[in-house]
């Protein structure tokens, strides 16, 4: 299959997501709106060739990672693809599958005994969104306590509490002069 200009730059931006962001860096970039990726859904919709493609390319990962020439087949490929389509959506990205991977393979999520199957990779990807979500709503709850609290944000913008003191204060020193 070949990939079209399009997937080619889907692609590429997923693989510099990737390299770019440290895993917790990528989840702080997703909650501060910093970058923006496709869901499986749409992506399969507009690219799936890139979307089938990057799951091979994950399945060869994992295939050199763990030092095994067997690489799934087409069949296996696809039936692990339109499961993370069933179950995920569009709330699954293609850098959410390469971090995944990563952290399974890495032992991150227990040690890894015996031939890698597509169960297993499921159950990474389950435990990393997990993961994930934790991570997103920790982050934003401690964004709002702080919002809330008068606290600098973590964007580097006032909370409402500092804008609405500032507001009086510039209100008053007009008043004063005026």
């Amino acid at each position: 299959m070949k990939l079209s200009q399009n997937g080619l730059a889907i692609r590429s931006k997923t693989n510099q997501i990737v390299k770019k962001y440290s895993h917790d860096k990528y989840i702080v970039a997703l909650v501060k709106d910093e970058i923006k990726c496709e869901g499986l859904t749409t992506l399969k919709r507009d690219e799936p060739e890139v979307f089938i493609n990057h799951i091979r390319s994950e399945m060869i990962k994992i295939a050199k990672m763990t030092g095994n020439d067997d690489v799934m087949d087409g069949d296996v490929i696809v039936l692990i693809a339109d499961s993370l389509l069933d179950i995920y959506g569009n709330f699954l990205t293609l850098p959410d599958i390469s971090y995944a991977v990563q952290k399974g393979i890495s032992g991150q999520f227990g040690k890894v005994y015996g031939k890698i199957n597509p169960m297993m990779i499921l159950e990474w990807i389950k435990m990393y969104e997990e993961d994930k979500i934790r991570r997103i709503e920790e982050l934003r709850i401690k964004e709002a306590e702080q919002f809330k609290g008068g606290g600098p944000r973590s964007d580097g913008t006032q909370s409402f509490k500092d804008s609405i003191r500032e507001a009086q204060n510039q209100y008053s020193k007009d008043n004063k002069n005026g």
